[in-house]
Parts: C-alpha cells; sequence; structure tokens
C-alpha cells in the first residue's frame, strides 16, 4: 500500500479503515483462540500498514493520548518541522510546541474536537525546537487506539503563504492610499453605466463629491447628450479603449476636456462582469493645441507660397526627433506633408539618401552637443521620384525641459549640384580623353615608326651588294613581317573610326563555325610553337549545327584579336579555345595562362586605346584597339563579351553570338532584308511585366505596347505568381531575376505548379556565365540580359508566340 502524496482527507479515511481493521483483528484475537498464531501476525501486518500510512505523509502527524496530552506517535515530518527526534516528542505535549499566547486557543480546539462539537481546522504560529516561530495549519481528528481516546493532529507550514497575504494586504492599502489621492481619476461602472466607485480626485475637475458621483450614470456627466451611448457601446465592441476623448460638464455647468482609458471585466466564467477604467483632464492641452493651431495656419499662410521648407526641428530629451512646424514647402522636398511630421520624424529620416543619413545623423548630434549652426548638404530619394539634392541650415536652441529645437530651412539645391557633377565630370572626362590622347599619340608614333623602321632601314640594307641569298630574304622576311604590322595598325584605325562613325555594315551569309576555328587554329599555331605554348581546340559543334548564319569576316576578326591577345600576353603554357552551344546563342571562349588582368582594370580593358596598362613602357606591341574593336563586333551580331581573370594565372574571354542572325541582329546595321518591327498580327497577347525598377518598367511597357493588348505591371516575385494564378489567360511573362520577397527562379517554378502554358522570359542585369542554364532549369523559355536589346527582345516574342 503506498501513502505519499496523499490528501490530508484521504489520510484520515484510511487511518480510520485501518483502525476498524485493527478493531476486528483484536477482537477476533480475544474469541478465537484455535486461530491465534494467525490473528497475531494479522494485528502485527495492521501495525504495520499504520507505521507506513502515518510515515509516508508529507504532513507532520502527531498521535495525542487526550487523557495524559502525551504524543503517543509522531512521523518524520513532524521532527523535520519542528527540530524534535521522535525520542524527545514523546517527552512532550501540545504545550510545548504552541507559544503562550496561543495555547488557550489550541487546548481549547482540542477538546471542543474530543466531545464530538466540531473538528480542529485553525492557522495558529508555533514554535521550533530552537525557538523559531513559524506559522501552520493544525486540523485533526478523533481515534481510539489500543483502547484509547486519541486525536490525530495533522501540521503543514504555511509560513511563506502567511507572508503572501499580508504583503498583499498591504498593497492593497498602498493602492487604496493612491486611488484616493492621485490627480487621475478611477472609477469602476456596472454594465448599464452606473458609477459602482470613483476615486475622490474626481472633484477636483468636476466640483462633484465622491459620494454624489456613485450611484449616478456615467452620462449624467457629458456635456453633449449625443456622446450618452457612445462611450458605452465602443468599450462593448471592443472590450478596451485607449485615449477616448469625451466632455465632461462640472457641477457649475462649466465644460472640461478629459481623455479616458477603459477595460471591460470579465468573471471567471468568462462573462462580462463591469467596467474598470481612469478618466484625465486634459483642458489645459486641449487650449494649448487650439492656440498652436491657430499659430501654425498663421504661419502656413505666410510660408505656403514658398517652394523651399521653413521648419521648427526637435530632439526630445529620450533622443527621439519631431518636427512641430513645417511649411507647405515639405512636399517639394521630402514628398509629405507637415501634418505627417508633426509626431515622428521617421517619413524624414526614411528617405535620406543610405550613403548620407550616417553623416547626417552625426552633424544633427553635434549641432545638439554644441549649440552651433547646423549646416548640411544631403541627398533623399522620394518613392518615384528622381535623387534630389536638399542644402539645409537651421540654428539650434535648448529648451527648458533639456530638449533641443532647430529653426531653419530647407532648399533644394538639385539642379546646382547637377550643374556642378556635369562640370566636374566634363573636366575628369577632358582630363582622361587628353590623357588617352597623349598615349595614343605616344603609342601610335611608337607603333608606326617601329615598323616603318624596319621597312626603311631593311629597304636600304637590301641596296647593299655584298648580301647574300640568305641575308635577303631575312631582311625581306622582316619587311614582310612590319608590313603586315603596319597594315594592322592602319586597318584598327579604319576599324574603329567607322565604329564610332556608325559606318560599320554587317554582312550575313552562312558561316561554318568549326572551319573558321580550326582555321585560326592553323594560322596561329606556327607562332604558338615559336614561343613554346600549346594551342588547343577544346570543344567544337556537331557537325549539323556547325553552320549558322552571321558575318562571317566580323566573327573571324572577334576570334583573331582574342587568340592573338592571348599569345601576347602569354609567356608560358598554353592557350585554349573553342565554342558551345547555349539554347539559341553560340558562347567561344579563349583561355591562355598569362599573366592575367588586374581587378581594377578588368572593367576598361574593352576600352578604346586601352591594354591592360596604359604606361608608354610596356613591352607589349599594338594600339589598344583589339579589344574594343571584337567588343563592337559582337554587340553588332546581337552578343556580349566578357572576361573572368585572375592575376598570375590566367584569363579567359567569352563571347556570344546568336544562332539565327536574321531574329537577332539589329535592322539599322544588317545589309540584308529583315524588318523585325514589320507585320505584326495584331496587338492581341496579354501581358505581364514583373519589375521592380521603375525605369526598366517604363522602358519594357512602350517596347511591348506593339504586341499587347493588356500589359499588366507587378513589382515583387509574390505579386508576379499572384497575378498569374488570378489571370490564367497572360501569354507572356517578362521576369526580372532580381526582386524583393522572392526572387525570380522561385516565383517561376511556383508559377510552372499551375501554368505550363504561359511563356516566361527571364531578364537580369548580372549576365553571368551560367545564367541562362540557371533559368532554363527554373522554368523559363528563354533569357535576355540588361540592358536589354529592343530588336533582340522583339525576336524572342516572334519566336515563342508566332506574332
Amino acid at each position: 500500500m503506498k501513502f505519499t502524496g496523499k490528501t490530508k482527507e484521504e489520510l484520515i479515511e484510511a487511518l480510520n479503515t485501518l483502525q476498524q481493521e485493527h478493531n476486528d483483528l483484536r477482537a477476533l484475537y480475544k474469541h478465537d483462540i484455535s486461530t491465534l498464531r494467525n490473528t497475531e501476525e494479522k494485528l502485527k501486518f495492521s501495525e504495520e500498514k499504520y507505521r507506513m500510512l502515518l510515515d509516508g505523509s508529507s504532513y507532520g502527524i502527531l498521535v495525542i493520548d487526550v487523557e495524559t496530552q502525551r504524543f503517543l506517535f509522531s512521523n518524520p515530518a513532524i521532527c523535520t518541522l519542528f527540530g524534535y527526534t521522535d525520542e524527545e516528542l514523546q517527552m512532550l505535549s501540545i504545550e510545548d510546541l504552541v507559544p503562550k499566547e496561543s495555547l488557550n486557543l489550541v487546548m481549547s480546539e482540542f477538546a471542543s474536537q474530543m466531545r464530538g462539537e466540531k473538528p480542529i481546522s485553525l492557522a495558529q504560529p508555533c514554535q521550533k525546537k530552537d525557538g523559531t516561530i513559524f506559522f501552520a495549519d493544525i486540523s485533526g481528528t478523533p481515534i481510539v487506539l489500543n483502547g484509547k481516546n486519541c486525536s490525530v493532529g495533522f501540521f503543514n507550514d504555511v509560513s511563506d503563504r502567511k507572508k503572501t497575504d499580508e504583503a498583499l494586504q498591504l498593497s492593497e492599502e498602498k493602492y487604496r492610499r493612491l486611488f484616493e489621492n492621485v490627480q487621475d481619476v478611477f472609477y469602476q461602472i456596472d454594465l448599464a453605466g452606473v458609477f459602482q466607485d470613483i476615486s475622490p480626485s474626481i472633484k477636483h475637475f468636476s466640483e462633484f463629491n465622491r459620494e454624489e458621483i456613485i450611484g449616478t450614470h456615467v452620462s449624467d456627466l457629458y456635456y453633449d447628450q449625443v456622446d450618452r451611448e457612445l462611450f458605452l457601446n465602443e468599450i462593448k465592441k471592443k472590450g478596451v479603449i485607449r485615449d477616448f476623448e469625451l466632455k465632461i460638464r462640472t457641477k457649475s455647468g462649466e465644460k472640461r476636456f478629459t481623455s479616458i482609458n477603459a477595460s471591460l471585466i470579465v468573471d471567471a466564467d468568462g462573462k462580462p462582469n463591469h467596467i474598470d477604467g481612469a478618466i484625465r483632464d486634459i483642458t489645459d492641452r486641449k487650449i494649448a493645441e487650439d492656440k498652436i493651431r491657430e499659430k501654425e495656419i498663421q504661419f502656413r499662410k505666410l510660408s505656403s507660397n514658398l517652394p523651399d521648407l521653413i521648419f521648427q526641428f526637435t530632439k526630445r530629451p529620450d533622443g527621439t526627433y519631431c518636427v512641430p512646424i513645417a511649411s507647405e514647402g515639405i512636399k517639394n522636398i521630402f514628398g509629405c506633408s507637415p501634418e505627417d511630421v508633426i509626431e515622428d520624424f521617421a517619413p524624414i529620416s526614411s528617405v535620406i539618401f543610405p550613403e548620407d543619413a550616417e553623416r547626417v545623423i552625426n552633424d544633427i548630434e553635434y549641432s545638439a552637443k554644441h549649440l552651433t549652426y547646423f549646416t548640411c548638404e544631403f541627398r533623399v530619394q522620394i518613392p518615384g521620384k528622381p535623387i534630389q539634392w536638399i542644402f539645409s541650415r537651421s540654428t539650434p536652441e535648448k529648451l527648458s525641459d533639456g530638449s533641443v529645437t532647430w529653426y531653419g530651412f530647407n532648399a533644394n539645391i538639385t539642379e546646382m549640384k547637377q550643374t556642378e557633377l556635369e562640370l566636374v565630370k566634363a573636366k575628369e572626362k577632358a582630363e582622361e580623353s587628353d590623357r588617352l590622347k597623349s598615349t595614343f599619340l605616344a603609342n601610335m608614333s611608337h607603333e608606326i615608326r617601329t615598323p616603318m623602321n624596319g621597312i626603311l632601314g631593311f629597304a636600304e640594307l637590301l641596296k647593299e651588294p655584298q648580301l647574300t641569298g640568305e641575308e635577303q630574304q631575312e631582311y625581306i622576311s622582316i619587311i614582310g613581317k612590319s608590313g603586315k604590322r603596319m597594315l594592322n595598325i592602319i586597318n584598327d584605325i579604319v576599324s574603329i573610326s567607322k565604329i564610332e562613325s556608325g559606318q560599320m555594315e554587317v554582312s550575313v551569309s552562312e558561316t561554318n563555325i568549326n572551319e573558321q576555328i580550326e582555321y585560326i587554329y592553323n594560322v596561329f599555331k606556327p607562332e604558338v610553337e615559336r614561343k613554346g605554348l600549346h594551342l588547343i581546340i577544346c570543344s567544337l559543334l556537331p557537325s549539323k549545327e556547325a553552320f549558322i548564319k552571321s558575318d562571317r569576316e566580323k566573327l573571324f576578326a572577334i576570334l583573331t584579336n582574342l587568340v592573338n591577345n592571348s599569345i601576347k600576353y602569354t609567356l608560358a603554357g598554353s592557350i585554349q579555345f573553342g565554342v558551345e552551344r547555349k539554347c539559341d546563342f553560340l558562347e567561344f571562349f579563349v583561355k591562355d595562362t598569362g599573366k592575367g588582368v588586374p581587378e581594377n582594370q578588368q572593367k576598361i580593358i574593352f576600352e578604346r586605346f586601352r591594354q591592360s596598362n596604359d604606361l608608354i613602357t610596356q613591352p607589349y606591341e599594338g594600339a589598344g584597339l583589339g579589344l574594343s574593336i571584337s567588343k563592337a563586333y559582337v554587340e553588332m551580331l546581337g552578343g556580349k563579351i566578357w572576361l573572368e581573370s585572375e592575376l598570375g594565372k590566367g584569363s579567359t574571354f567569352y563571347f556570344t553570338i546568336p544562332m539565327n542572325a536574321d531574329v537577332e541582329l539589329k535592322p539599322s546595321i544588317i545589309n540584308i532584308s529583315s524588318n523585325l518591327e514589320a507585320d505584326h498580327k495584331g496587338k492581341d497577347l496579354k501581358i505581364l511585366i514583373t519589375e521592380d525598377d521603375e525605369d526598366s518598367v517604363f522602358f519594357l511597357s512602350n517596347a511591348l505596347k506593339t504586341y499587347g493588348k493588356e500589359i499588366l505591371i507587378v513589382g515583387t516575385g509574390f505579386e508576379a505568381v499572384e497575378a498569374c494564378r488570378n489571370n490564367p489567360d497572360i501569354d507572356l511573362v517578362m521576369m526580372d531575376i532580381r526582386m524583393p520577397e522572392l526572387d525570380g527562379y522561385t516565383a517561376t517554378r511556383q508559377i510552372r505548379k499551375f501554368n505550363n502554358d504561359v511563356i516566361i522570359i527571364a531578364q537580369t542585369a548580372f549576365a553571368m556565365t551560367g545564367d541562362r542554364q540557371k533559368a532554363i532549369a527554373a522554368g523559363c523559355n528563354d533569357y535576355i540580359s540588361k540592358p536589354i536589346d529592343r530588336k533582340i527582345l522583339m525576336g524572342l516574342i516572334r519566336k515563342h508566340l508566332k506574332v
């Protein structure tokens, strides 16, 4: 039998059961000698159950002989509670455990219990062996044990609960004093609106005593009867209201403005019971606000015609900012109204250009600390508008509450800044142009004079009559090389001139890519081997895919320039080149193990007259036009060119051209009959543009209006998915890859879960290697890189939608 963890009532019931069992066994022991031995064992077992029952209880238990007042039994818990051993307790009585001032009451309770008048149940102080006083719940029940009238007493330490009760009582008294003395009015009303209680402070502004208010209806205080049901309806509907303004009538009939907070209180069953709340007199504040409002009206009348912003700007003691006064010019500067910033500075701070925000705040902090003029120029970015430059100047003043306020103005200086920046750019451009011109002229002088020196010098040497045949052939070879070098320079200058003037044309014909690559390999192989390098073709196209329509000569010039460039800058190792098909484009590459291009020069390497260094002392021949010409040719053919390089490890040049020149090339520079804008078969497409850049949206909207009967525009990936879900008849989605909330790849995957028919064209400004494959893998039909070539875009639409 398990006795631990039982309640006091369960222990008493078990004790009575054991007592009855014990008495029955004793009677059997007396009258049935034949079963004496068995009965003795049962009596002994019954006594053990008594012991287990009492020893296992968490309550302190004492069995008291009523006649002698001595303790017949004590369990371990009572020994721990009072600090006595079991043997010590056998020598004590109840008088030794209760302080004198409580003894009579306890003894009287035990006597009443024995007379059968009532059970013991009281909370009284008790005394431990060391004299410590503690509070205990004491209860008891009568029992007959071994023929003696006894009482079983239960003791439970409740000192902590006693302290908590006293603290609660002290807290109640403290809150009652606060309730009676605070200026705000605290009240309680029933659900009908009748005051059940109210703090005495009601007299401060209503002139009514507390007693005059209790029992009256809350609406009796209203100044306007139209408000009679307003307050009760609001609190019952919402459960809680904050800063609810009502006008109160005083005893003398005066109108006072109040702010009311209230909460609907529910009972234990969750049903509304009553309403608790507080009333604050805000009359003085309302009067002050009216005066401020009147001043603001006058100020706005004076400043409404000024384009600049006139303001009062305040830093509160808690570190927050507000703009108590602002002219209408704030709309021109920050794109918000004066009312938007009276309480919160966030609408202004949120549009300050991120790169300027920290500097502006630091200048404000310095001005506040030293009370010096705040003068600053910064940029603001209002959604939907270009960046503006602002000049701000203000005078600080420290107020009595510790806050600092500034009085000043903001002026839009965007035009002045733009003019200033344009002048700086023009100056930098002129200086750069002058430097490039000087470098170019120096290079041209060197590049022209060097081969001319070879031509003229060795032509003069050929006049010598004593030359051997071998020497003549060597001189003629040098003259030939110098002539070719001279011709290449002239050709480059002519080509770049045609490109710059827009006179370079594209001539499309059928071209075998594999034959061009193999021809270039054979042309450069001897030169490469003379330098001790390896020239390797890494990949070619399948024979059926090797024929494309493009400008054969320009493609040859691009590959020749790139391979020649790699040979020039590679001193050891190898040059690898080849081609791979990427959907409707061919991607060419030329990879070398040369010195590589520094990261800070990779952006300018395709500019005119640039080489991997711009020094006159550089050891490589050439005018610095080859890569610039290659870039121009690639773009003419409808492709892109880019570089991946690591200093000391080599470089890889990539470029792409479309498989089908008829679709992809620009008509303005193509010398064949191909008008992509002609013969559109109706403006019957429904198009979705997903783009968060407004300029890009504007461009695409205009570029696609020729084909679209309806154009939808969204700015996030989530919105794109929902638009497709809600418009299953969309024909074309222009999917920007980088968008807020959800990127274009993820948005495409989600759309493909419910729509496999819509054409999705990915667009990105990154244009990194592998982007096309990534877009196709996500579910896009095609891919176009930014900046978007309108002709290429039209070609993709005609290709996929057959319009």
